[in-house]
């Protein structure tokens, strides 16, 4: 069975992801045809569609293109479908399929035979992915999503004859919370995932650190600090483990560098406003 996310709620699992992307604004709710479609499958769906949008809210349409940023990024496949909306042409979802199509993500594609600008992705598709096939019903390009997941080795972690790298999720954090590290580390790796970690825990209050034994003066931790950045750089995501809501300032840092990268960032736990390091963002709510 899936798992299922909407947003704004938060998905950094390790089993594989779909991402639900397409018309909202104006358009039928195909997402939960799509969720029905693909619910006997282990893996989680991730959908944009909110049932409660808060469209009055000044702060909830960036919070939800920045939802949208780190779970495209994060799913492994994504599902796009153009319904007929009239005149509405689903602008936000064709910007974010050239995208994603030029990046070489696992897509899977369908308009519906009346979608307005179907002549337009039919043809920028041919350009840019003519391995991939438009499909006129929801149905069949559902079934292209079983087909991507079943060619990267199944429902699970890739295997060593699909070809496709394993995901590499950088964990970042205080040191200090030694066994908030080692579970993320456990969890992670045995779900498929390559985990980069902090090479020592220098912190003293780390229950099983080596602040005792040892030690690093200022230099050193700039350097350590620098070197945890370049782990970030091969990362595909990064996971902050901000135990008890503690992000400290090597930790904020590191968001902000992850930001800057354009890195897809989860958090052990909820973060609020002032928590999260993220650059201004000012768009409209999606259509």
């Amino acid at each position: 069975m899936t798992i299922y996310f909407e947003a704004p709620d938060e998905y950094d699992g390790a089993a594989p992801a779909v991402f639900l992307a397409g018309g909202i604004t104006g358009c039928p709710d195909w997402q939960a045809e799509a969720h029905r479609l693909l619910g006997d499958l282990p893996i989680a769906v991730l959908n944009p569609r909110r049932e409660d949008f808060p469209i009055h809210d000044p702060s909830a349409a960036p919070a939800q293109i920045e939802w949208e940023y780190r779970h495209l990024r994060h799913a492994y496949a994504v599902l796009f479908w153009f319904p007929d909306s009239g005149d509405v042409t689903q602008p936000i979802a064709l910007y974010e399929l050239g995208a994603h199509a030029t990046a070489g993500k696992p897509l899977a594609v369908g308009c519906d035979p009346n979608y307005v600008r179907r002549g337009d992705v039919l043809h920028q598709l041919a350009l840019a992915r003519p391995d991939i096939t438009v499909r006129d019903n929801l149905a069949d390009t559902c079934k292209d999503v079983r087909a991507l997941l079943a060619a990267a080795g199944g429902y699970g972690p890739p295997s060593p004859s699909s070809g496709r790298r394993p995901p590499i999720v950088v964990l970042c954090g205080s040191t200090r919370f030694y066994d908030a590290f080692q579970e993320a580390n456990y969890r992670l790796t045995m779900g498929g995932e390559i985990v980069l970690s902090v090479g020592f825990y220098p912190n003293p209050l780390a229950e099983h650190g080596h602040g005792e034994g040892v030690g690093h003066d200022s230099a050193e931790k700039v350097a350590l600090d620098e070197l945890h950045k370049r782990k970030i750089d091969l990362a595909d995501r990064v996971y902050v483990l901000n135990v008890g809501g503690y992000i400290g300032e090597s930790t904020r840092s590191e968001i902000a560098y992850a930001e800057m990268a354009g890195k897809p960032i989860s958090y052990l736990e909820a973060v609020s406003d002032n928590e999260h390091v993220a650059g201004d963002l000012h768009v409209p709510h999606r259509q």
